[in-house]
């Protein structure tokens, strides 16, 4: 049968979850095997055209039909290159290419990393999602319902985000187990990994430290001579039509009530590298109290070669300007 998927109905339980389909349009609902941990489910992707193998009402075996999706923009990042430096242009290469999505990058039974948070290389999935989509895009209208986490593939949350980055930081090889997690507890779990060391509270910020708050997980990017931060994450914004959209992206945190040099950089930065992204979404600066209230602690990678990332070109001494002028601009 040839179908296509149109998500899960939340409201079924059972071991094998039912899901809609439309084939020859008239809407199913089938049962999809729950074998090998929902690996069919990981497979499926809503309004995506499938051949199904379906033997008495259950769906087991599952082929993509059509077109696959948009290859994602190429990176300067390096799968598995283990320095400070990769780990920031990684962190840049979903930029304004990749939508918010509540539970993007966990996987369909929302319990940790996805297909796509272990695949080297920013999903094709990513880019597709956000082209189709324009600045009416509301991340609302894909939350996970009844556990079932139906656009784990389309985008990514913070935590999902974190635990892309750090994924291909480490590794060259897709498919290995993943790094996601709750976001307060993105910190305190890489410590316990031995890559570095956990800290309740950081009086100053350097360039790769994992900070977790309540709810949220993001990156520090660098350090503006005025104090302020340059931070890259995924997260909720406004777009400029006033939808809740946002995704991947540079942002600023500052004491100063309105404008900081961190702001400024992720202006002339979103602009110039993500014009489509920019034309949706207005950089933002958030605030600097809520932002350094770690309630789930900071991360701070060991780089004298006690943990998995070294310093060689000396990131970690240089302000946030630089380092973005350096990962941009080709230096």
């Amino acid at each position: 049968m040839v179908a296509v998927f149109l998500g899960a109905l939340p409201e079924e339980t059972g071991p094998d979850p039912c899901c809609r389909f439309r084939a020859d349009g008239v809407e199913r609902c089938l049962r999809v095997s729950s074998a090998g941990d929902f690996l069919l489910q990981n497979t499926l992707q809503i309004d995506r055209t499938y051949e199904l193998e379906v033997t008495c009402g259950l769906v087991n075996a599952v082929r993509i039909c059509g077109k696959p999706p948009l290859k994602a923009a190429p990176s300067k990042a390096v799968p598995g290159l283990r320095t400070l430096k990769n780990l920031l242009d990684t962190a840049m290469t979903p930029l304004g290419q990749t939508l918010y999505v509540y539970g993007g990058g966990w996987n369909w039974q929302d319990t940790g990393a996805g297909p796509q948070a272990v695949s080297v290389g920013p999903a094709a999935e990513w880019s597709s999602f956000f082209q189709v989509q324009n600045g009416y895009y509301c991340y609302r209208d894909c939350y996970p319902a009844g556990g079932r986490n139906s656009y784990y593939y389309a985008g990514l949350d913070c935590s999902g985000y974190l635990g892309w980055t750090v994924y291909n930081t480490l590794h060259n090889k897709s498919g290995l187990s993943g790094y996601v997690c709750p976001a307060r507890r993105m910190a305190r779990n890489f410590a316990h990994r031995d890559w570095g060391r956990w800290m309740e509270r950081a009086d100053g910020l350097r360039p790769g430290d994992v900070c977790s708050m309540a709810g949220h997980v993001w990156l520090c990017m660098g350090i503006c001579g005025d104090g302020s931060i340059l931070l890259a994450h995924s997260t909720p914004s406004e777009s400029r039509v006033g939808c809740p959209g946002g995704g991947v992206q540079l942002s600023a945190l500052s004491a100063a009530a309105d404008g900081c040099a961190a702001l400024a950089l992720a202006e002339e930065a979103m602009k110039r590298l993500c014009p489509a992204w920019y034309r949706r979404y207005a950089p933002v600066q958030k605030s600097y109290a809520a932002y350094t209230d770690f309630s789930g602690g900071v991360f701070r990678w060991a780089l004298d070669g006690s943990g998995v990332l070294t310093d060689p070109d000396g990131y970690a001494a240089l302000s946030a300007a630089e380092i973005l002028k350096r990962l941009s601009g080709g230096a």
